[in-house]
């Protein structure tokens, strides 16, 4: 299996860089769903979630050579529906938050919503709450990724038009602690299993722009009709 993920990163011409962490990403996906699912040792679990959201975050990382690759987004979607099955297994999705600590964001994705806003970042990937289970996973998106914008929309074109191509046009409408984001042009079909958890692929980035600079929020729905996409990311208490 990692003999044909290379062999797939080399034929879209990742960078070393980038090649490496896509393996981490599916080797971790896999690991995890094999210890949990056939071996049954939850422990394990977490480091191989670990693993998997470290190589995410390497394959995220957008060189000047791979900007505006649509190869680069049929490639992460893929992915997103191997970590959305892994949170199927687990029974968790119905609930996410983003919640910014110090320049990274995490994505808390539950059965339940959070009792309250963690404070620092999460030392394991995976708590229990009772029986609510939370996974959190640490976003691609950072700071310094949009430190070269001057407000929400803005950040979010930056990465979604210019950076990752997703998009042709990006507009934003906010109102009353919640964001409308449009994406207009290039519609990217992603399951519907990814869109409950993680808002989709443009869910999880505008998620973390906009909690980047408001805090803890929530992508609260998605929608895609006639090429337009629209999500709705609302204020977190």
């Amino acid at each position: 299996m990692i003999a044909i993920v290379i062999g797939d990163a080399l034929e879209h011409n990742l960078d070393l860089y980038r090649s490496s962490g896509l393996v981490l990403l599916v080797f971790g996906i896999f690991s995890a769903l094999y210890i949990y699912l056939i071996l049954g040792i939850a422990p394990l679990v977490a480091l191989f979630i670990g693993i998997a959201v470290i190589g995410a975050s390497m394959f995220l990382t957008p060189p000047a050579s791979a900007r505006g690759s649509r190869d680069l987004v049929v490639m992460l979607s893929n992915m997103l529906v191997n970590v959305a099955s892994f949170l199927e297994a687990l029974r968790v999705g119905s609930s996410n938050v983003f919640v910014r600590h110090g320049d990274h964001v995490y994505v808390y994705i539950s059965t339940r919503p959070l009792k309250e806003i963690p404070r620092n970042p999460p030392s394991t990937s995976i708590a229990y709450d009772g029986d609510n289970i939370i996974v959190a996973l640490r976003s691609p998106v950072t700071r310094d990724l949009v430190s070269g914008s001057s407000d929400i929309c803005e950040s979010i074109d930056l990465v979604v038009v210019e950076l990752m191509d997703l998009a042709d046009r990006v507009t934003c409408i906010d109102s009353d602690g919640e964001l409308i984001v449009r994406f207009t042009g290039h519609p990217v079909s992603e399951p519907g299993r990814v869109v409950r958890a993680l808002g989709g692929l443009h869910g999880l980035l505008a998620g973390s722009i906009v909690s980047l600079y408001r805090g803890a929020v929530s992508v609260s729905s998605e929608d895609l009709s006639d090429g337009v996409r629209v999500i709705r990311v609302v204020q977190v208490d």
